[in-house]
């Protein structure tokens, strides 16, 4: 049987302890960054195929609300959840961020996920009137999961041709602003 010596045990659970640490960290890291790989080469593969699927009377929160508004607009699909702080300043952000821009005209769909309508339609009341931009309020619980979106929240980018031009997971807006301003701005 080995033993340590008392005085090496110390050192021999901090650099266990700290290994253990750096390889977690990094493998979290690589984990993430293959899903959100992943998820980009899906949702341009296959999110207006899932989405044009879906019945919008069924999944909408207001009767005049749709899944895909206009062929001559940008739609930016948030996927969002009344209990996720950071996806409701996602929407004040990216409303801010578009309102701006004269030169195209931008549709915004807010998918909600994983909520009761009950709690959905409550943080709608009280964010919509503070919004600048049209809202289209969908559940998109099911649509998430077809997709495996890897978080709350994600934006997912729709060109006039019905391609996905973009997709962003987490807040990240440093990343949004830089791709609003070097598509809108230049």
């Amino acid at each position: 049987m080995v033993r340590l010596r008392p005085e090496l045990f110390f050192r021999f659970i901090l650099l266990t302890g700290f290994i253990s640490i750096v390889f977690i960290g990094f493998f979290t890291v690589r984990h993430q960054t293959k899903q959100e790989l992943r998820f980009d080469a899906r949702a341009k593969e296959q999110f207006l195929t899932v989405m044009n699927s879906k019945n919008a009377i069924e999944i909408s929160f207001h009767p005049q609300d749709t899944v895909r508004l206009s062929d001559s607009s940008i739609s930016i699909y948030l996927f969002w959840s009344p209990w996720s702080d950071k996806s409701i300043e996602m929407l004040q952000y990216v409303d801010r961020k578009v309102s701006v821009i004269d030169s195209v005209e931008f549709e915004l769909i807010a998918l909600s996920v994983k909520e009761s309508r009950e709690a959905v339609l409550e943080v709608i009341s009280e964010i919509e009137p503070t919004l600048q931009q049209t809202v289209h309020w969908l559940e998109g619980t099911q649509i998430y999961g077809e997709l495996a979106v890897p978080g709350i929240p994600t934006l997912i980018i729709v060109g006039v041709d019905s391609s996905v031009i973009e997709s962003f997971v987490g807040v990240n807006n440093q990343e949004f602003e830089e791709w609003i301003s070097a598509s809108f701005f230049n």
